[in-house]
């Protein structure tokens, strides 16, 4: 089985990326391990084509690592470090959500 996306553009990669992130979020919430680890196994393969040079990992982070829904932007960020890319604003992102998460918000911030 080939294990690879295949996308066919670039929007069809974000869209997907925004799905999953969103999906592996609220599963995360409910509790439900098998539909999040589902949505967790396509971001990673996301990401590891990102690393790979499969798919634009910096226009990627650009477009996303301002994105209203939180766990979009966790994930991003996570890639903005490993790419090193923007690293200081995904700092900067994480460490806000961060305080979001000690007062207790584990929600999506508003749009």
């Amino acid at each position: 089985m080939d294990r690879r996306l295949n996308y066919k553009d670039f929007d069809s990669i974000k869209d997907t990326f925004i799905l999953e992130a969103i999906n592996q979020g609220e599963c995360t919430l409910s509790g439900d391990n098998r539909k999040g680890n589902k949505s967790s196994e396509k971001l990673f393969k996301i990401w590891r084509a990102v690393k790979g040079g499969e798919y634009p990992g910096a226009r990627l982070v650009d477009e996303l690592i301002s994105h209203h829904e939180m766990n979009v932007r966790c994930w991003i960020c996570a890639i903005a470090l490993d790419i090193n890319y923007r690293t200081d604003e995904a700092e900067a992102v994480l460490k806000a959500i961060s305080d979001l998460k000690r007062r207790g918000s584990l929600v999506s911030t508003p749009k």
